[in-house]
């Protein structure tokens, strides 16, 4: 009867203890999100895409400095600069970043071919065409995108 009551006891407090986690993790996610709508200086933005048949993944690393970095998509660290952008490029990118609803961090919805924005560790995915790609981020994405490509 003991050891009955004790594996009742067990589980109801482990379960207990699991679901508080989970809440606080996601007031950690939502303060995060409120912090990016502050004046606070965004450290750096991630962005790029991948899948396909070869599973092979192109992702960028803007720094507020401007630099602009190649990631290895093994080693997730930055390998070869292409190229600084102006500080007039930079805020812009913090600018949009900043403007974006809440919201935006929860979309996940990668597909075969898929694209991403990771800003201080919140990541918005999308490729899969029954969810089409909110506004804000789409228009973040090409922006990233053409800043990329930008000659200069």
């Amino acid at each position: 009867m003991k050891l009955i009551l004790s594996t009742i006891l067990f589980v109801l407090f482990s379960t207990s203890s699991c679901s508080s986690r989970k809440q606080v993790n996601t007031v950690t996610q939502e303060n995060k999100t409120e912090e990016l709508k502050m004046n606070k200086e965004i450290k750096e933005v991630k962005f790029g895409n991948g899948g396909g048949f070869t599973g092979a993944v192109t992702e960028y690393l803007i720094k507020t400095n401007g630099d602009v970095y190649m990631m290895d998509a093994e080693s997730n660290q930055p390998t070869t600069k292409v190229k600084t952008l102006s500080e007039t490029d930079i805020k812009g990118i913090q600018k949009k970043v900043k403007e974006l609803p809440k919201e935006i961090w929860s979309f996940n919805h990668p597909y075969n071919m898929y694209s991403f924005v990771e800003v201080e560790g919140k990541r918005a995915v999308f490729g899969d065409p029954g969810y089409p790609v909110p506004k804000e981020l789409g228009e973040l994405y090409d922006y990233l995108q053409e800043l990329i490509n930008k000659k200069g």
